[in-house]
């Protein structure tokens, strides 16, 4: 009986070890490219800083163009309320939301992207996390909560640009700016 017990740890522990080695040796692994439609899960890093804007989704998340693909981009910080997602009704100003989002960047506009180093690279559905930089330094995210069309959005660790959006974010409540004075939340 216990030595029975002694094959069933060492199997145990055996099978943790290499599954922890496993987990491990993945992580390591460089990314490699995972085509979904058209849109590509990118290979990191993307050495590129200026793209072109394909389309907006909707109110927090855009696709933009390289050479050779096409990206799909979260905008960091934000939260807009949804209006493409088809398990989920379109939510109070989310129309709004992703109109004036066309309007920051209309398409074919240059952008460039900046990472956080914060934060993650790709989030669980694939898309790059990144801000969004359109003309020579107005930051699409900071405008889309200030005009009061986003919500500031906090992840697992506050982003670089953390502070600077929450107090867009209440000032745009104060002034009852977009969804605020809309009554939405």
């Amino acid at each position: 009986m216990r030595k029975e017990l002694y094959k069933i740890s060492f199997v145990v522990i055996i099978g943790v070890l290499f599954l922890y080695f496993f987990i491990q040796s993945s992580r390591n692994t460089p990314h490699k490219l995972i085509i979904y439609s058209n849109i590509v899960k990118p290979a990191l890093p993307i050495p590129q800083s200026e793209f072109t804007l394909d389309r907006v989704v909707d109110g927090d998340t855009v696709v933009v163009k390289t050479a050779s693909t096409t990206l799909k981009i979260r905008i960091l910080g934000i939260n807009a309320p949804e209006s493409v997602d088809p398990r989920k009704p379109v939510e109070c100003f989310g129309k709004e939301a992703s109109l004036h989002l066309q309007n920051l960047l209309p398409q074919g506009s240059t952008v460039q992207l900046v990472v956080d180093k914060s934060q993650g690279e790709i989030d669980k559905y694939g898309r790059l996390l990144r801000y969004v930089v359109v003309g020579t330094s107005t930051d699409v995210g900071l405008s889309m909560i200030r005009d009061g069309f986003a919500y500031q959005y906090l992840y697992k660790h506050p982003y670089e640009k953390y502070l600077q959006y929450v107090k867009a974010e209440k000032d745009a409540k104060t002034t009852k700016a977009g969804l605020w004075g809309a009554g939405c939340r």
